[in-house]
């Protein structure tokens, strides 16, 4: 049975469909499988790679303690999970689409500029969404 994952609905509410913060690493596997690599981050984070790095989850002590989808290196995850791109194309097209798009879906938000440039917006749900070259670069919540 294929499990769809609403991005947009990651940017509203922080959960990666059934996916949240304190999700052990049995229910990451639960949900998604073996890794299609595992690495190590700071101190003892555990990076959890699926799609090619498209989806990136880090562990502390067996926990989920941060989730980053990275939609710019597309949508494609594996097996009978599939992220469903429901954020509006237009959205996507530039930081201020997105900004519009977030009042429109009358979601609060602080946004945070590098260099006089919207660089990320964080979200009352939870997530954060950072932009590379004014595109939506990645959705992360920790």
């Amino acid at each position: 049975m294929t499990r769809n994952i609403s991005l947009a609905e990651f940017v509203r509410s922080g959960a990666f469909g059934p996916l949240a913060i304190n999700t052990s690493e049995e229910g990451i596997r639960n949900l998604l499988g073996e890794p299609d690599d595992v690495g190590r981050g700071f101190g003892k984070l555990v990076i959890h790679r699926y799609g090619e790095g498209r989806l990136e989850v880090s562990t502390l002590k067996g926990q989920v303690v941060l989730i980053a989808f990275y939609p710019s290196r597309g949508i494609e995850l594996r097996g009978d999970v599939r992220v469903v791109d429901d954020i509006p194309s237009a959205a996507r097209g530039s930081a201020d689409a997105f900004v519009r798009w977030l009042e429109q879906e009358e979601l609060l938000f602080r946004a945070d500029t590098e260099d006089g440039m919207l660089h990320r917006l964080c979200v009352q749900g939870g997530a954060t969404a950072t932009f590379a070259d004014g595109h939506l670069d990645s959705v992360q919540v920790s």
